[in-house]
């Protein structure tokens, strides 16, 4: 009897919590990668709508074609004629929140001219060292022109757990309303992604040396590479003394963002919405302006 009645009132529940509220977490979002560096990538073929994993987002349908990025296939090799802009990240290149149009990687293509097409490369939940991996080992075949790297604070941070892609715990928390409830309650408080709740000084030699290598793929593949860091560099400068050094353009999109996080940003996340893609664009054309 008690059992039966815990069981209706679930099932009443998870029905309830289904009415407007998207599927898909980490079973749709990632697969398993057969690099240790990389530890998940997006999945391939995925076509989905997606209401964040840790925190409640507006919802937002992701499509990844057989090359397995965010946005349409491209042609490989790449065409005569064609020039190339592959972005790397976590998940404000991915464009957490925004629809893949309203990323500034698929906005930066056509404000470059109309030959050239976007590979947006961004993962949610990776670092720089990932960020660079990636690109070495999946965004080469694209033979990029220009190389964009958008950089945060939690870039500097190890790779986050993903919940064992692919694993039994994603599968159910992916077909499950209540589960997703439970598990964005838990990650949140587990979890403090703010400068504000981090005590310990992050380690700044991986990215060091990932920003030196991402230099270093560039001179020998024959692209240009800026990287635009989300907010003011500050204390990070040892960071972005290595990647001058190694050849990049370098620049701040927190001046633009300042004071303006109502308007830029998405409530309660943190993460750029539409028009706050819109101000990176315009800081990273500016970027682009000054290339050889």
């Amino acid at each position: 009897m008690l059992l039966g009645s815990v069981l209706l009132t679930l099932t009443v529940a998870e029905l309830v919590l289904r009415v407007g509220e998207p599927s898909a977490t980490y079973d749709l979002m990632y697969r398993p990668s057969d690099d240790p560096v990389l530890g998940v990538e997006l999945a391939q073929g995925a076509d989905f709508e997606f209401d964040g994993l840790d925190v409640l987002i507006p919802p937002t349908r992701i499509r990844t074609g057989a090359q397995g990025h965010r946005g349409p296939d491209v042609a490989i090799p790449k065409p005569p004629g064609r020039r190339r802009v592959v972005c790397i990240g976590d998940s404000m290149t991915f464009g957490w929140g925004v629809e893949h149009k309203d990323t500034f990687c698929a906005r930066l293509a056509p404000s470059l001219g109309p030959e050239w097409d976007a590979v947006n490369l961004g993962v949610p939940g990776y670092n720089t060292v990932q960020e660079v991996r990636m690109l070495e080992l999946r965004g080469l075949v694209y033979e990029p022109d220009l190389v964009v790297m958008l950089f945060n604070g939690s870039d500097l941070e190890p790779p986050i757990d993903h919940g064992d892609a692919g694993g039994t715990w994603a599968w159910l928390v992916d077909h499950s309303a209540i589960l997703r409830r439970v598990h964005r309650a838990f990650r949140g408080s587990e979890e403090d992604h703010t400068d504000a709740g981090r005590t310990a000084e992050p380690d700044f030699a991986p990215a060091v040396a990932a920003v030196a290598q991402l230099g270093k793929l560039g001179r020998e593949h024959g692209f240009d590479s800026i990287l635009l860091s989300f907010s003011d560099f500050g204390g990070r400068q040892a960071l972005k003394e290595a990647a001058q050094t190694a050849g990049l353009v370098t620049g701040e999109a927190g001046p633009d963002f300042a004071g303006r996080d109502a308007e830029l940003i998405i409530p309660g996340d943190g993460h750029p919405n539409a028009r706050g893609h819109e101000v990176i664009l315009a800081r990273l054309l500016a970027l682009v302006a000054t290339l050889d």
